[in-house]
């Protein structure tokens, strides 16, 4: 989108709250005129003043110069040759227009409209109409008041517009970079993860009936490889805004952590999984975390701990509670207590929806991961 885009934009969402507000004004002009026209001894020439004066005010967004020029002419024809006994309503037309002309238009003609109205009092002045400098600098003075307001507003909205506009090119070059990134990551990891997915199902079927263990342990590495593709592209997804391409893989969720733990059951892991209080209908955001931090444990615990009995309890209440307990012999591997980029992201995770995690060796053997989350 480029800047000509966002100023069509930026305008059309005031155009009917505008014509509204000039037909308003309009129609209260038209009305004075008529009222001031009706009052005078030469009220038709007044009254055809007042309608221009009307119509102008209403047309001035689309020729502010013209419709500025246009009073100016009809007011020069029609003044009386006392200045005191002009009505108010052109007066005030010809600040509604010089106002218009300063918050419209850009510099140059702005102050080609603010130099003709000048020459107008000057040319008043000159004729006898005004027999006072006082009055032809007061009213000067009038409309310099109306056009600077104009300019000072065209000035704002000029930054406003300016600041949507680098908005804009800001949001196109995060686009153009998450869709870098989502080539990158597709060009040196998805290919990577799906040929290796591919090379252990090979070994897997070459191993034959005779090594059942060593089968299910394959099994199990390729289903994490198959997951970890389907995860990667639904991020791919997102990063390419493909929101339907994005939903294609099962959003992480606790309602899913027996598969979890089935996954890493068939990689080596003796897994059981206790579920306590009643489950309920957690926030996307809390739900997808309470499954990473899960996942996360238990990825620590399949590295450390391997052949090791791990216990994931879940429980449902005030607030939830998840532990993750493997019985692996101290010694076997596992990181110090709240090291690695693992513990900390878990922590991370914890501490984003105000709750706290704790992990570190247990008593006698094992490792224990507890989180608690407020719900």
């Amino acid at each position: 989108m480029d800047e000509r885009r966002v100023m069509r934009r930026y305008r059309g969402r005031t155009v009917e709250r505008t014509q509204r507000t000039d037909a308003a004004i309009a129609a209260a002009l038209l009305l004075l005129g008529v009222f001031e026209a009706l009052i005078r001894d030469d009220a038709n020439q007044w009254l055809a003043s007042a309608l221009v004066n009307a119509t102008a005010v209403f047309l001035r967004r689309r020729r502010p110069i013209g419709a500025l020029l246009a009073v100016i002419a009809v007011q020069a024809l029609v003044h009386d040759a006392t200045y005191d006994t002009d009505p108010l309503s052109p007066f005030l037309a010809e600040l509604i227009l010089l106002f218009t002309v300063g918050y419209q238009l850009h510099a140059r003609p702005a102050l080609l409209g603010l130099g003709a109205a000048v020459v107008y009092v000057a040319l008043d002045y000159g004729s006898g109409r005004i027999d006072q400098m006082t009055q032809g600098a007061a009213q000067i003075g009038f409309y310099l008041l109306a056009w600077g307001g104009g300019r000072a507003i065209h000035a704002q909205e000029a930054g406003r517009r300016a600041a949507e506009v680098h908005a804009v090119r800001a949001e196109e070059h995060v686009a153009e970079e998450r869709a870098r990134i989502a080539r990158e990551l597709h060009d040196a990891v998805a290919h990577s993860v799906s040929v290796m997915v591919l090379q252990v199902g090979a070994v897997r079927r070459l191993l034959g009936d005779e090594r059942p263990r060593e089968r299910e342990v394959l099994e199990g590495v390729e289903g994490l490889g198959r997951q970890a593709v389907g995860e990667l592209h639904r991020m791919l997804g997102i990063l390419r805004q493909a929101d339907a391409g994005a939903e294609l893989s099962p959003q992480p969720s606790l309602r899913r952590v027996d598969e979890l733990v089935e996954q890493v059951r068939g990689a080596g892991l003796d897994a059981s999984l206790e579920v306590s209080g009643e489950p309920a209908e957690l926030a996307p955001g809390l739900d997808m975390s309470a499954y990473r931090i899960v996942q996360e444990a238990l990825t620590n615990a399949l590295r450390h701990a391997p052949g090791a009995r791990v216990t994931v309890s879940v429980q449902y209440g005030r607030d939830l509670v998840l532990e993750v307990i493997d019985d692996g012999a101290r010694g076997n591997g596992h990181a110090p207590p709240g090291s690695g980029h693992g513990l900390v992201g878990m922590r991370e995770r914890a501490a984003l929806y105000g709750g706290s995690l704790e992990a570190g060796p247990r008593e006698g053997r094992g490792f224990a991961v507890r989180a608690v989350l407020p719900r």
